[in-house]
């Protein structure tokens, strides 16, 4: 029986190896994954952790062939035992030869059965894993999906309101905000900015209950968002994250899932995107030129950058009260960010929009930024009034490339809301 606990455990590294093969092949072969491999230089890097999971795979698969037959081997030996043992007893009883025939038949189908039997164990046993797996899944905690019932025309203005949020990954982790309080009016353009890891995207989750609030609260006009049930709030907001993953299907079904647009509106939205003609303004090729274009799974066969205009398409179709995105335009240059702020405006002209941006000229001309430092906001105002202060904000401005322009942009004091009168 030691041997079946091996060949569990082996089944367990098996599976393991098998894994993380997989897991590296997979990275690879994203969209990004080879581009960026060569780009760094990496080739040789990734070539040899290939070889070296090749290696952990094959040996795992060896290890396991050696212990099934070193089972079959000890089984066999176990049944030529028993019937060595059968024959010196017929010789020592003095049985005639009926009664040995059937004692050797008998001793030899028990060896045959005795063999099968054990394998059976041993196959039961490996195949437990895949049962302790689904079990273990089975006791995560899952989402609560009870809650209130809200209008159906909520959100219908728009404000959030944030007071004392405290939310972090999972218990035993530090909180990755902490005591975060502001206040957003309907209508208010916002925008998150701060150093890598100081909670912008936590902030995009916490709205969307996708972590959990240890302290605090999240209000959109004045509900709480942890009595609504969870399907309903992220149907009625909108978050386009920085990478996001489009389904397999048409470019139509992509931008306008439930039919609700004639093709004559796509196409002037993908116009106005700077994603729909056969050539651009500067000779380039445009990436759709009809609406029947083939959107692969996960959109392998667009770039990151293309991805985001879809899902800001989709977004200013879907006319949603709150909008929230998570450097939506990182991977677009700086004029392509400018015509599609100018499109979010003009298409969502009262809804509530939040940015977290990486570029400070993305969000130079919003009502309002919040600056998040370390979990905490350090700072929530109008992009001028945060300028004079010569504190956080400046100090982000300050060490931007382009500072020179952004703060004449900040100083002239336009914001987006002056702009939409």
């Amino acid at each position: 029986m030691r041997l079946v606990s091996v060949l569990r455990r082996l089944k367990t590294i098996r599976q393991t190896a098998a894994s993380s093969l997989q897991q590296h092949v997979t990275a690879v072969q994203t969209p990004d994954g080879v581009p960026t491999v060569r780009a760094y230089g990496m080739s040789a890097f990734f070539i040899d952790r290939m070889h070296e999971l090749i290696d952990d795979n094959t040996s795992s698969i060896w290890h396991m062939t050696l212990c099934s037959v070193m089972m079959d081997l000890q089984l066999g030996m176990l049944g030529a035992l028993f019937v060595t043992s059968s024959c010196l007893g017929i010789c020592l009883t003095g049985a005639d030869a009926g009664t040995a025939g059937v004692a050797l038949s008998f001793a030899m189908q028990f060896n045959a059965t005795m063999a099968g039997f054990l394998k059976r164990i041993a196959t039961v046993e490996s195949g437990l894993n895949s049962v302790g797996r689904i079990a273990e899944y089975s006791r995560v905690p899952q989402e609560p999906v009870s809650g209130i019932d809200v209008p159906e025309s909520w959100p219908s203005k728009g404000g959030i309101q944030v007071k004392g949020v405290t939310a972090g990954y999972h218990p035993g982790l530090p909180a990755a905000l902490n005591d975060v309080t502001f206040c957003i009016k309907p209508g208010e353009r916002v925008g998150v900015v701060g150093r890598t890891g100081a909670g912008k995207s936590s902030l995009t989750l916490a709205l969307a209950r996708l972590i959990d609030l240890r302290q605090g609260s999240i209000a959109i006009d004045d509900i709480d968002i942890s009595t609504v049930k969870l399907n309903v709030l992220r149907r009625r907001i909108l978050i386009i994250p920085q990478d996001p993953h489009l389904f397999a299907g048409s470019l139509r079904s992509t931008l306008d899932p439930h039919g609700t647009h004639d093709d004559g509106t796509l196409i002037t939205l993908l116009k106005r995107l700077r994603l729909h003609a056969t050539t651009g303004e500067d000779g380039t090729d445009m990436p759709f030129t009809n609406l029947s274009f083939t959107i692969e799974d996960g959109g392998r066969n667009i770039s990151q950058g293309q991805r985001q205009l879809l899902c800001l398409a989709s977004a200013l179709l879907s006319r949603k009260r709150i909008v929230i995105m998570d450097e939506a335009t990182s991977a677009l240059d700086m004029e392509t960010d400018v015509a599609i702020q100018a499109a979010i405006r003009e298409g969502l002209p009262d809804a509530t929009v939040v940015v977290v941006a990486h570029r400070l000229a993305t969000v130079a001309g919003f009502d309002k930024v919040l600056v998040l430092e370390d979990g905490r906001a350090v700072e929530f105002g109008e992009p001028r009034e945060l300028y004079l202060r010569r504190q956080h904000f400046w100090r982000l401005v300050r060490f931007s490339s382009d500072r020179e322009e952004l703060a004449e942009r900040i100083m002239s004091g336009e914001t987006s809301r002056n702009s939409r009168k």
